[in-house]
């Protein structure tokens, strides 16, 4: 249970799916969860309690991946952002739209897929971290720099409220808005005061990265994991990202995914192999 200052975020745990490798990312459309990883060519689906699989040599280390069409097919950006590509369940390709415009980018730090085409967050020859938002055409626009000098570019990309936001800039528990002006305050996922209280994790030996932005009905979940430990901090939002409470936990997992309809949430966690928990969640006074 996460317990907020206004209510309780109670999970009861209803299904697992064991996985032959740790998966690089999942997400959740009209009930159907879809997961995939950058080391097979292979994503799974389950749908409800049928599990089936998609394989195409454009999912061996896709950039990102998102349902469409109901669920019916995946887009992949693909063959390292050359190219936005869409793949049946089947495995038949439906479409393939030639990429432009991130040939400045030399290494990916994250890509999220959004309501209209792609996201893409990364840094270029200088080590500036540069966001491109990637129209259904396939040409790519800027739309941020980081002006946050000798700071991290960013390491997640999520969509809350209708609009993109830049996870862990300029450092791990901040975060700023696509339209961020140079000079304005960036966005505290958790404030000061708590972060003293799960034990000043700003300040430690850790190497602390958000793992994206889960929604719930009225509000989110952000996981933060610490890549040297198996700590991590979960934190519970309300509506327009309004902190409520964060817990730091033990454990290789983080929420991934999340079903607001039905109220799940899905979780990845390691212990002997990887495997992806679906939770049901409720509010409790």
């Amino acid at each position: 249970m996460l317990a907020t200052s206004q209510a309780s975020l109670q999970l009861t745990e209803q299904k697992t799916l064991s996985l032959p490798w740790r998966p690089a990312g999942a997400a959740v459309l009209e009930g159907v969860l879809f997961v995939w990883s950058a080391e097979s060519p292979v994503a799974y689906i389950l749908d409800g309690d049928r599990l089936d699989s998609i394989a195409s040599p454009f999912l061996r280390r896709p950039l990102g991946v998102r349902p469409v069409h109901n669920g019916r097919a995946i887009e992949i950006l693909a063959n390292g952002g050359a190219s936005s590509v869409t793949v049946s369940r089947s495995g038949s390709v439906l479409r393939e739209v030639p990429t432009t415009g991130l040939e400045p980018l030399l290494q990916f730090q994250s890509v999220h897929g959004t309501s209209s085409g792609w996201a893409v967050l990364g840094q270029d020859s200088s080590g500036i971290g540069r966001l491109f938002l990637v129209l259904p055409g396939g040409r790519a626009r800027e739309v941020m720099r980081n002006e946050f000098q000798g700071k991290p570019p960013g390491r997640g990309l999520a969509v809350v409220d209708g609009r993109l936001l830049v996870l862990g800039w300029p450092s791990a528990f901040e975060a700023v808005w696509e339209t961020y002006e140079a000079g304005s305050p960036p966005l505290q996922l958790i404030p000061e005061a708590v972060l003293r209280e799960v034990g000043n994790p700003e300040h430690d030996d850790g190497l602390w990265i958000p793992l994206g932005v889960v929604p719930l009905d009225v509000g989110f979940v952000i996981t933060f994991a610490d890549m040297r430990s198996d700590r991590r901090i979960v934190a519970v939002y309300g509506p327009h990202l309004a902190f409520l409470r964060a817990s730091l936990m033990r454990g290789q997992f983080a929420f991934v995914a999340g079903d607001p309809p039905r109220r799940q949430l899905w979780a990845v966690r390691v212990l002997e192999s990887a495997e992806i928990t679906m939770y049901e969640w409720s509010w409790v006074p």
